[in-house]
């Protein structure tokens, strides 16, 4: 649990913070879009892509913060696209919540690779503990709270 004080000065890191959403399910976007926008994001700094090889050819005009992506996709996979972010000098750092229905057991080989796993189903509440503990581990990270 994040302390009250620290989650407003993360909320106001919100308005100008990029972010690169990826899942191949529309309704899945829309909903974590209007979820991000609720917690504060603009609408005009949140980038989607339906796979990684789109995520990827986003990315460079992006420039997220942080990234949210699905595990599952066609094309290129989510941890495929992680992988291959991983390896770019600019991206091995940045945040990435992935989101997942993998059992447990095969998290375990990929943790590396990802700041925090969001397991489905999930709930509204635990999507938004997870962006704000991401979030405070990278303003943290870069002495920005």
């Amino acid at each position: 649990m994040i302390d009250p004080r620290v989650k407003m000065l993360i909320k106001q890191q919100f308005k100008t913070m990029k972010v690169l959403l990826v899942d191949d399910m529309m309704p899945n976007i829309k909903n974590n879009t209007m979820l991000l926008e609720d917690l504060g994001f603009t609408k005009t700094n949140i980038t989607t892509a339906s796979n990684g090889a789109q995520a990827f050819s986003k990315l460079m005009v992006a420039k997220p913060n942080f990234i949210i992506t699905n595990w599952n996709m066609p094309m290129v996979d989510g941890l495929t696209f992680v992988k291959k972010l991983r390896a770019l000098e600019a991206y091995k750092d940045i945040p990435v919540i992935m989101i997942t229905a993998e059992p447990d057991k095969k998290l375990k080989d990929v943790e590396e690779y990802v700041s925090a796993f969001l397991k489905k189903p999930y709930t509204i509440q635990y999507l938004e503990d997870i962006i704000y503990s991401v979030v405070a581990r990278k303003l943290l990270k870069d002495k920005k709270v």
